[in-house]
């Protein structure tokens, strides 16, 4: 196929300049045909990616129109929305993604679910990034609930977060964009003065290290995006263009045995600089054009119809591999794609009740593997109570705490059945109307902490030794300290009968005196009192 210059043509004619082959896409496309009549491969749609109230809230009129009906907001972004260019989802722009793949629109058209379901099954896994908002792979990845449950099932992971995690402010998500390369610094044209009497000469040119003819400019191809080069022109930042200015070449389409190529000239100005002893800059002149030719190459493909007439689908199940097969309308040629195997899908076929209270005698819901291979699972187990009188057998009491067990024995299905107990109230000595321990003489356990004052009544140089009266009320089965008085002044010990030790705190009188934190606090154990 002969070549043709795209350079000083319309942007009307350009576009017709752009790539016409198609990748196939199997499960997007057509329906299933299995042994014994047609079943509809499931797939995912806009309303696996939608949230009304993100929709709503990006567009003021649709929230004063529509309100927030979950379900109107989504038939009006299939409807109207996208086909607007409105952003629909919080997770892709299906509008953008469409227009930056000419294949996926020439195969889908304005079937917008058709564009969400090729994005969550292939477009992630071939990292296609076009329209793309939220990064499903990166959510998973910091939610590791999110993860264990749903694997790569990008649908399910897509549905979990515009159902829940938008909600709850889950993490991950966030696209990260690669960084932009700095721009090429500008030549300078500045001349150091000189001062009177300087009669230095300019050296001969000095030219950078390498090729001096490329040293002060980069191509501008350096910083294009080139997955998009037969679609719509996008630069890196986001901007979207026709053909970029810098394009003089020419355009050479593929077929389906031969590659086609985008081929363009530089035309970028080249400079030589002119230095001094000391290496610095004092001129720069232009010396030409760049004029380096680049080409990248349009790979050869096949030219596919995908209408009804011209796919044959035989659809993959969970025992047997499927079959694609099509016909390129260019050269002929049949094409025939292997579909590897799906996973197990499951729909309900009956609900089997319980027969009785024993282990093996629980109710559930079934359900079956629709292709048709055996597959069952066990849903909403469902059991019966057993029938039990007294749990009387190899009884261990409680404690007020630790919590003892007993065993009964079932009426209908002979099962021994275990349980824990409750656990006991805490012993106290006296309580109130309310069943709060009480502080009172015949129910105190006293305890003193010792305390000492700076003072020196005796004139020995020495501190007062001195205690503290502690009033607590504990339980006597565990020894918990539920009420701590420590309201008592502290006073000086005596020690009358001379033996050395205080006749009140039982401390030694001539001991060395700190500063004592209280011991005693609700919540503590007084293991003395254990048992009493």
């Amino acid at each position: 196929m002969e070549s043709y210059s795209i350079y000083n043509i319309s942007k009307g004619e350009r576009k017709k300049a752009k790539m016409k082959g198609k990748k196939f896409l199997a499960f997007a496309l057509a329906t299933a045909m299995l042994a014994g009549g047609a079943l509809s491969v499931s797939a995912a749609g806009v309303s696996d990616v939608f949230n009304g109230n993100y929709y709503a809230g990006k567009y003021a009129d649709l929230k004063a129109n529509v309100g927030t009906d979950e379900a109107a907001l989504l038939n009006h972004a299939v409807t109207n929305g996208a086909k607007e260019g409105r952003v629909i989802s919080p997770i892709l722009d299906v509008a953008a993604y469409r227009k930056a793949y000419a294949d996926l629109d020439a195969a889908f058209g304005d079937d917008w679910n058709a564009y969400v379901d090729h994005y969550l099954t292939y477009g992630i896994k071939e990292k296609r990034v076009a329209g793309v908002l939220f990064d499903l792979v990166d959510y998973a990845n910091k939610n590791a609930d999110v993860k264990a449950a749903y694997g790569d099932d990008y649908a399910a992971i897509a549905k979990h977060y515009v159902t829940f995690g938008i909600n709850e402010g889950r993490p991950g998500g966030t696209i990260v964009k690669e960084a932009s390369k700095p721009a090429a610094s500008a030549p300078s044209n500045n001349t150091p003065a000189q001062t009177p009497g300087d009669t230095q000469k300019p050296q001969e040119p000095v030219y950078p290290q390498g090729d001096p003819t490329l040293a002060q400019h980069k191509h501008a191809h350096e910083d294009f995006d080139w997955s998009v080069i037969f679609n719509e022109f996008k630069l890196n930042n986001g901007e979207v263009a026709s053909w970029p200015d810098w394009f003089i070449g020419n355009v050479k389409t593929p077929t389906c045995t031969e590659d086609g190529y985008v081929e363009w000239r530089c035309s970028d100005p080249v400079y030589r600089e002119y230095k001094d002893k000391d290496g610095k800059i004092y001129k720069t002149e232009v010396i030409g054009t760049c004029d380096k030719v680049m080409r990248v190459v349009w790979p050869k493909s096949h030219k596919i119809m995908y209408t009804s007439n011209n796919v044959f689908l035989l659809a993959p199940t969970c025992q047997k591999e499927g079959t694609a097969k099509y016909t390129c309308t260019s050269c002929g040629l049949q094409i025939s794609e292997t579909l590897p195997k799906v996973n197990h899908q499951v729909e309900f076929d009956k609900t089997v009740a319980p027969t009785g209270c024993g282990k093996d005698q629980y109710g559930y819901d079934l359900w079956k593997c629709i292709f048709g291979c055996g597959y069952t699972e066990e849903k909403e187990i469902k059991k019966v109570e057993h029938q039990i009188a007294t749990y009387d057998i190899d009884v261990v009491e409680s404690t007020c705490t630790v919590a003892g067990h007993a065993t009964g024995i079932c009426s209908k299905c002979g099962e021994r059945e275990t349980k824990l107990l409750a656990l006991k109230d805490h012993n106290y000595w006296k309580l109130d109307a309310e069943g709060k321990p009480m502080v009172g003489t015949d129910n105190e356990v006293t305890r003193y902490v010792d305390t000492y004052k700076e003072d020196d009544p005796e004139g020995l140089g020495k501190e007062t030794r001195c205690h503290k009266e502690v009033k607590l009320v504990v339980c006597t089965a565990c020894g918990r300290i539920d009420q701590v008085d420590d309201s008592a002044a502290s006073v000086p010990c005596e020690d009358a009968d001379k033996n050395g030790w205080c006749d009140f705190c039982n401390h030694k009188m001539d001991r060395n005196h700190t500063n004592q934190v209280m011991p005693y606090v609700v919540g503590g154990v007084l293991s003395d009192k254990v048992g009493q």
